[in-house]
């Protein structure tokens, strides 16, 4: 096993050093990426795989830098540390091979679409590395090269720890993702959402929660058989709570009986799932044993009983797993 001085020395000499985000705090997906022995990087569903040319013209300079270096720069055998949030590094990386991959088995990363794919042995540290909040800068990159001394040090202190036993493990074989479907009544749906994702999410636009209720939750309501007379938009249960959207199965809101589906929306970008509590409070108040949350993008079903989704989809690249959660959707008649 190298000692600390070997292994700085070699770092400077010959490895290079990345950071690889892991997710904002609250929305940290470091299990997956060391459940699966990955380092991931997105948007990919817009662009699909990757074209240095396409990318360079239609990508955003924030994401078409990062990949550009996942792609182009990474070599077998560089290290990589593992960022939560803007503080925290949660482990130290060895990067295996010179060849990433797309693979829409990470389409859905606590909602991100992350299918750019290299393969990195991981070990965790048994307690996150504080850091000052600007060591990796004021607003970090989901991915970029390490300069700084500090962090230089700190790598090549916790590889020279865990060399050996990184080097001597093999990776773990990885699935594909489903493949992707286009159901006959969500054909001008999926298609007219792909439009609006390619040219509004996908240029790291601000969307406003109105905007995805505008253009992506009640254009697929209406789709699937709900009448406009049927959708409430800022409904209260009762109280001064109000919300997003509550669909009714008649169309007068005064029927007995709660709402059949209770939609809570957040922006883009935004952790929608930590909206949970929320909405969980507001869906057995109005007697709903479940509820829904979305970005437009990604959608998850809950049940008031469960913090774990009963159903999960994504209207980009849209998979036969995400059937389950459209018919849950439907009027109960249709269903």
């Amino acid at each position: 096993m190298p000692d600390t001085k070997t292994a700085l020395a070699y770092t400077r000499g010959t490895r290079r050093v990345w950071q690889v985000g892991s997710g904002p705090d609250g929305r940290e997906f470091k299990h997956t990426l060391l459940d699966n022995d990955v380092a991931l990087l997105g948007p990919g569903d817009v662009l699909g795989e990757w074209d240095a040319a396409v990318y360079r013209q239609k990508a955003s300079k924030r994401n078409w830098v990062p990949l550009r270096m996942f792609y182009e720069e990474v070599r077998d055998g560089d290290l990589a540390l593992m960022r939560t949030g803007k503080t925290q590094v949660m482990a130290i990386g060895l990067f295996i091979g010179d060849r990433p991959e797309f693979n829409d088995l990470f389409g859905d990363v606590s909602g991100w679409d992350l299918q750019h794919v290299r393969r990195v042995l991981w070990s965790p540290f048994a307690n996150p590395i504080i850091v000052d909040g600007n060591t990796f800068g004021a607003r970090p990159t989901r991915f970029n090269e390490v300069h700084a001394e500090f962090l230089l040090e700190l790598a090549a202190k916790e590889y020279a720890k865990v060399a050996t036993d990184l080097e001597s493990r093999s990776l773990r074989a990885l699935d594909v993702g489903s493949p992707t479907v286009e159901p006959a009544e969500l054909r001008d749906y999926l298609r007219n959402f792909a439009k609006y994702y390619a040219t509004v999410y996908g240029l790291d636009n601000e969307v406003s929660e109105h905007e995805v209720v505008c253009h992506a939750v009640v254009p697929l309501l209406r789709t699937l058989g709900w009448f406009d007379s049927q959708i409430a938009l800022e409904w209260s249960p009762g109280s001064r709570k109000r919300v997003d959207v509550a669909v009714f199965g008649t169309a007068s809101r005064r029927a007995d009986g709660p709402p059949e589906i209770l939609i809570e929306v957040k922006r883009p970008e935004q952790p929608f799932e930590a909206a949970y509590s929320q909405a969980c409070e507001y869906a057995r108040e109005a007697g709903c044993p479940s509820f829904f949350l979305t970005d437009g993008f990604c959608w998850r079903e809950y049940s008031t009983c469960s913090e774990e989704p009963t159903a999960r989809a994504k209207m980009i690249r849209f998979t036969a797993d995400a059937q389950r959660l459209v018919d849950a959707l439907r009027p109960r008649e249709l269903a």
